[in-house]
């Protein structure tokens, strides 16, 4: 019976690791193939399962402050299923389309470990420099494009492109800050080399947003929260000269003020004169039902019956994404979809109190998805919300040795 206990907590160990190690293949997967990324994720949880250890992860993954909020989330979308206009094959689409933040909640009870932590900074960073590498020499013209897309951009989409190489600064930075010699250059040059491709290379303009996160929240950690205010203004102010001095960010932001500003005047659709139109009427759609919402899975039904019995043109093309993660929430849940959201995030950043570098890293990155998904979803989105769930659920998680804490999982 004692070495059948033995083999069974071997067998557990070892599944809890390539459990890990799936989520680690994920990172360099998920911006590149969505069809190698969803095969990483699925062997992170059948591994999971095969281990027979889920429900001790899970019990320690809810016992965290963040693992309740994502729960209490989930909730309330399911909740906002039992209402509205939507079909049920919407429904299931839309809570299936948060699955990410269940992702999240999972390696909340895997990451405990600073090795394992260290593990995911090691991976995404060395994803980041070697991608950037390719990015360069596809710029330069050495190796082909992806098709149909900008020169220089090998993965899914320049906005995926973009946030990746904008997170992998963080990571980056850590190692060429902890690292020595060879390591420290090898890394250091990649922070360059990242912001350069960003600023230069990558059109996405999400990425902008991640980038200015980062000396928010790193500024922060360095001189304390009291110095958010003149840290805010400088960021504002390195903006500023961007703007004006980099060629491919001031096309980008002057050709989506343009598009804003002419929406209404605009004969064909544009990608940020849709948005303007979107959001106008969205805010209305949101302040004549605040509370409650229209229900899991609505927005599609809800604002195209709007929008087709007001326009004529392009402006009455209905969608189901309004490109604005909290105006998609409101609009579905309410008032209560929004304030179970900002309970994720405010747990979030209270993890910052631990003062870890793994936990800060994990708030610098959510504050440029916090950003960036004021003009999108970036929270479902298949590549851009995976990404966030990794980092979240790894960086986040509560620290744990697991060689000493026996209620570790794959422990006896």
């Amino acid at each position: 019976m004692i070495a059948h206990a033995q083999e069974t907590s071997g067998w557990s160990r070892r599944s809890l690791d390539v459990s890990r190690w799936a989520a680690l293949a994920a990172i360099p997967s998920i911006p590149f193939a969505t069809a190698l990324a969803s095969v990483s994720i699925g062997v992170f949880l059948l591994a999971l399962l095969a281990s027979g250890r889920a429900h001790v992860v899970i019990r320690d993954a809810f016992r965290q402050p963040l693992g309740r909020a994502i729960v209490l989330f989930f909730v309330v979308v399911a909740l906002g299923m039992l209402h509205g206009p939507a079909t049920w094959h919407e429904r299931w689409d839309s809570l299936w389309s948060w699955r990410k933040l269940f992702y999240a909640f999972l390696l909340l009870g895997l990451f405990g470990s600073a090795v394992w932590k260290d593990r995911f900074v090691r991976t995404f960073a060395v994803a980041a420099a070697v991608g950037v590498v390719a990015s360069f020499i596809a710029w330069f013209g050495w190796i082909p494009s992806r098709p149909n897309n900008e020169i220089g951009v090998l993965f899914q989409n320049h906005t995926t492109q973009g946030i990746f190489f904008a997170a992998g600064i963080l990571f980056c930075a850590r190692l060429a800050v902890q690292g020595r010699g060879l390591t420290r250059f090898v890394f250091g040059a990649s922070v360059v080399l990242l912001t350069l491709n960003v600023l230069f290379v990558s059109p996405g303009r999400s990425a902008y947003f991640v980038i200015a996160a980062i000396p928010l929240v790193l500024g922060a950690r360095r001189f304390g929260l009291r110095r958010i205010p003149l840290l805010v203004v400088v960021v504002l102010l390195l903006s500023g000269a961007v703007y004006k001095f980099v060629p491919l960010v001031h096309d980008r932001v002057h050709l989506a003020v343009t598009q804003a500003l002419n929406a209404d005047r605009s004969e064909i659709l544009t990608s940020v004169g849709f948005r303007a139109v979107v959001y106008r009427n969205t805010l209305e759609l949101i302040a004549a039902n605040p509370v409650l919402g229209y229900g899991t899975g609505s927005f599609h039904a809800v604002y195209t019956a709007h929008v087709s019995r007001r326009y004529d043109d392009w402006r009455g093309q209905g969608t189901s994404d309004p490109h604005d993660q909290y105006m998609l929430i409101a609009m579905e849940t309410g008032v209560f979809g929004l304030v179970a959201f900002g309970a994720i995030v405010v747990t979030a950043f209270r993890c910052a109190r631990r003062d870890s570098v793994h936990a800060w890293l994990g708030v610098a990155a959510l504050l440029g998805w916090l950003l960036t998904s004021l003009v999108n979803s970036h929270f479902r989105t298949f590549p851009e919300g995976h990404l966030i769930a990794l980092i979240l659920g790894a960086m986040l998680a509560a620290p744990r040795d697991a060689s000493t804490d026996r209620s570790a999982p794959g422990r006896p």
